[in-house]
């Protein structure tokens, strides 16, 4: 049977799994970022992980490839992280998916993490069948996709849809993408903390 690899890289935690065609979770793991202090550090531990992971499934399946989500402006045609910061800003300017492609010796898709979620609610879940979505998470940050007529909406600068990063008080605190009084800044899980 054929299965794919599934890695979301999250603030607090980065989460991999193995699906089916149909999208049914195989297995799956996690890795808390809070461990990870380097790239070179984050490729080695999602290796491991990932090997781990997979002797659990016994070799019984034949790996098509990995869908990568990400944070971030993530320039999906390359692979490489345009721009990340305030959290795993080890990342930035990293070809994310040519180097995991090296390691899992499999073809890696690598998008923007809410853009991957998004897409993956028009395949298998709620928005399934539509045209037309958009998309919002509330996690360590505040993400947003959008997807019109089929095609995930990205931005020349693979910024559509950040909509955490929008200023709703000119006076407000700073935030890392510049913006004064960003979304992010008081909606955000870790906003709420502070």
């Amino acid at each position: 049977m054929m299965i794919y690899g599934g890695i979301d890289i999250g603030g607090t935690s980065i989460k991999i799994g193995f699906v089916d065609k149909a999208g049914t979770i195989m297995c799956k793991d996690l890795i808390p970022v809070g461990k990870i202090s380097t790239y070179s550090d984050f490729i080695e531990q999602l290796g491991n992980k990932t090997n781990k992971l997979l002797e659990t499934l016994e070799n019984k399946y034949a790996i098509i490839g990995f869908g990568v989500g990400c944070p971030g402006r993530i320039d999906v045609a390359t692979g490489k992280v345009i721009w990340l910061r305030g959290k795993l800003e080890y990342m930035e300017n990293r070809d994310i998916g040519p180097d995991l492609a090296s390691v899992f010796g499999k073809p890696v898709i690598c998008d923007n993490d809410v853009n991957a979620m998004v897409l993956g609610e028009t395949y298998f879940g709620k928005a399934k069948g539509s045209r037309n979505v958009i998309g919002l998470t509330f996690g360590t940050g505040i993400g947003g996709a959008i997807i019109i007529n089929g095609q995930v909406l990205r931005g020349k600068h693979f910024a559509a849809g950040h909509f955490g990063f929008m200023s709703h008080d000119p006076n407000g605190e700073s935030h890392v993408c510049g913006n004064a009084g960003a979304a992010e800044v008081h909606a955000s899980h870790s906003g709420y903390s502070r």
